[in-house]
Formats: structure tokens, sequence, C-alpha cells
């Protein structure tokens, strides 16, 4: 039987919020959340993250837990504990540290999700995907 490449259905329209500090991890998500038919904003640390989280709805955020000025568990945590227009937004931990620590660490600060990098596609697919389908039964 003949391997075949996976299709993914478009996730159009999703707005992501992509909060990473490293511009080459940032052009990586940037272009495979486009490929999956998602627009991007950017922040490049979480206090950037915070402020754009006051000024415009997204479907979903994509958040590094180390970044400069505010990492991504005190964003994460303000974004989950301020009132703001992404209080109920899903928020996916993009993290190069794996350990259980820092997945029920992420829990406790409001994240839904985590994937580790190096970034797999369908991994990232499949969990942007899957917050997405979570924020818009929160809204019905």
């Amino acid at each position: 039987m003949p391997h075949q490449a996976s299709k993914r259905e478009s996730l159009a329209p999703c707005h992501l919020l992509i909060c990473e500090d490293r511009e080459d991890n940032l052009l990586l998500l940037e272009t495979l959340a486009r490929s999956f038919g998602c627009i991007t904003t950017n922040a490049h640390n979480g206090a950037e993250a915070i402020k754009l989280c006051q000024d415009q709805k997204y479907d979903v955020i994509l958040m590094d837990l180390a970044m400069p000025v505010k990492n991504g568990l005190e964003a994460a945590k303000e974004i989950r504990t301020t009132q703001n227009i992404n209080q109920q937004t899903p928020i996916i931990a993009v993290t190069a540290e794996v350990s259980p620590m820092v997945a029920s660490a992420s829990i406790s600060f409001g994240i839904d999700d985590y994937i580790y990098k190096p970034i797999n596609s369908n991994l990232l697919y499949q969990s942007i995907k899957k917050a997405k389908a979570r924020s818009l039964e929160s809204k019905a």
C-alpha cells in the first residue's frame, strides 16, 4: 500500500497569537500556522502578549514558556486572571522543557495544552484544531 501524505483541512478562520522570542522558532510557527489556514499576530515576550490580548480577540494563543521580560507562565496567568477579551482563549504552551513538572505547572497557570520543541507539524495542527474546537464550544 503506497504511503500518502495526510491532507489537512484548513483551520480558517483562525486567528493565532504566537508568543515567541526567538526569530527562527517564530518563523517556523508562523509558516506552519499559515499553512493550516490561520492568520497570525506575533509577540516577542509575555508583556507584549498581555498587551495584545487587551486589544484583539484570538482563537488560540501559542505561548513559549521561556521568554524575556515576562515568561510564558506569568503571561498566561495574567491573561487568565485579569479582565480582557482573551481570558477564556485556549493557550497552548510551546516549550523545549520536557518534564512532568512543566506540564503540571502549565495547567496551574491556566495553560490548556502543550507541545514540545522541536515542533512536530502534525502535533501542532492537532493541538490548534482541538483548541479551536474548545474555543467555539465555549462561545456556543
